[in-house]
């Protein structure tokens, strides 16, 4: 296995994004290693901190921004059956204000490096 192109890919400095190429692969595959239960990926994270892969580049702030972004659309797509015309009025409000904030992570101070998601309407 080949491993190039390490990066950061959060601020808190526990995910690393790198590509890899498997053995008797052609191509390069993007992948995120970490500390977890599982041996793989905490290997990979291990040896690419002790620089066995290069120098880590710092979070890209445009990439980290689009995940941002990503995990708050989804979050906003599970929650649109919430403003469908049959649900009834009590429950449209109680998920509003959870959508608006959701729409306004990216007018936090500190984003899109420190952002604080809402909490879901029970």
């Amino acid at each position: 296995m080949k491993i190039k192109n390490p990066q950061w890919a959060n601020v808190e400095k526990t995910m690393i994004d790198v590509q890899i190429q498997q053995d008797g692969d052609s191509t390069y595959t993007p992948y995120t290693a970490m500390v977890c239960e599982e041996e793989e990926p905490t290997k990979i994270f291990n040896d690419v901190v002790a620089g066995l892969y290069g120098n880590i580049v710092n979070v890209d702030a445009k990439r980290y921004e689009d995940k941002i972004k990503y995990q708050r659309n989804m979050l906003l797509a599970n929650t649109d059956w919430t403003q469908a015309p049959d649900i009834n009025e009590s429950t449209k409000q109680k998920w509003v204000t959870y959508r608006q904030q959701l729409r306004d992570i990216t007018d936090q101070e500190g984003y899109p490096f420190n952002v604080l998601f809402p909490t879901k309407p029970e």
